[in-house]
């Protein structure tokens, strides 16, 4: 029989459309690699880029990424809450190449600034991921 944590059931990928997945499995491996708590965030092998993987009860105690974020923002919202959190793991063994296709959605995310907006709103918010990370930590030392 197979034993499931439910809390690893739901888990999600923050990846796009100009990715190779390189590594067969990457999901079954992903999650082996989530700590049983699941307020984890995963991130493969991707040279500069980190994109996370996370589950639903991540989702349901940080929430989801602020709404003025429209392309840019969001996987580092997530990877810095993770990593101010002692809880950004990054994955080796899962490959994956981000090539950058040069089309119109890339031409439209970088037309309006929104890469400065975001990195922006990065910086002005930086207290309101400490406190997210702060009750993760809080969470997860009241599981022990």
């Amino acid at each position: 029989t197979e034993c499931r944590n439910d809390k690893l059931d739901d888990m999600y990928y923050f990846g796009s459309d100009d990715l190779t997945w390189e590594t067969q499995g990457w999901d079954e491996i992903f999650r082996q690699k989530m700590p049983e708590h699941g307020l984890a965030v995963l991130y493969p092998d991707m040279g500069d880029s980190c994109n996370p993987c996370f589950t639903r009860k991540w989702v349901e105690t940080v929430g989801l990424w602020p709404e003025y974020f429209k392309h840019f923002g969001p996987d580092t919202w997530y990877t810095d809450i993770a990593k101010r959190a002692g809880t950004l793991i990054r994955v080796p063994e899962v490959r994956m190449t981000h090539n950058k296709v040069h089309d119109q959605t890339y031409t439209r995310t970088r037309a309006d600034g929104d890469g400065l907006f975001a990195k922006r709103m990065l910086e002005e918010t930086e207290e309101e991921r400490q406190t997210l990370a702060n009750k993760v930590k809080t969470l997860l030392s009241s599981e022990s």
